[in-house]
């Protein structure tokens, strides 16, 4: 009881303090003072980018276009893609790497899906269909990956229990050693 008074005083002490002006809404949040402060998207934590992962992702959507039956040369888009690679300044022998990678990736990515029926349902090739297009464009950084982030409660009084109130047993209460 004493620390739903607690909280409720620092709430109303909260709006309070938030109402005065611009800089206290900024330095006070109900949010930061329960715990509930909102947290960077994990898309947002830069990450170390994967040279591999620019083949990987063409060679990929070139397979996965080709099963699907797109109108496109598999051929001039690596061709298109290694010149890119090379316009960066990268050495021959990197650029066979990524050619070698490209092609396990397309080769690898067309036999793992050559015999599934139904492979090419509406959403998948509306997905091959832009990423296909962003590559004939020249775009050829990887599709990001969607992550899904759990929304945290935005009502305080919600997280004011640690966990579910227990069902009520009387026997508990008129005789609590038994």
């Amino acid at each position: 009881m004493k620390r739903l008074i607690n909280v409720i005083l620092l709430g109303v002490s909260t709006v309070a303090l938030a109402s005065c002006g611009d800089s206290a809404k900024k330095l006070l949040a109900t949010g930061s003072l329960f715990g509930n402060a909102p947290k960077p998207p994990a898309a947002a934590i830069a990450a170390k980018p994967d040279p591999l992962a620019r083949p990987i992702q063409v060679g990929w959507v070139s397979a996965r276009a080709t099963k699907c039956g797109f109108f496109f040369n598999p051929a001039k888009l690596k061709q298109q893609y290694l010149a890119a690679e090379a316009a960066t300044g990268l050495p021959l022998d990197q650029l066979n790497k990524l050619s070698l990678t490209y092609e396990y990736s397309r080769k690898s990515t067309a036999l793992k899906i050559a015999k599934a029926e139904g492979y090419c349902s509406d959403a998948r090739a509306k997905a091959i269909r832009t990423d296909l297009q962003r590559h004939l464009a020249g775009d050829y950084s990887p599709t990001p990956k969607v992550i899904k982030v759990k929304e945290q409660s935005t009502n305080w009084l919600s997280d004011l229990g640690d966990s579910a109130p227990e069902k009520f047993d009387a026997g508990k209460i008129l005789y609590p050693n038994d």
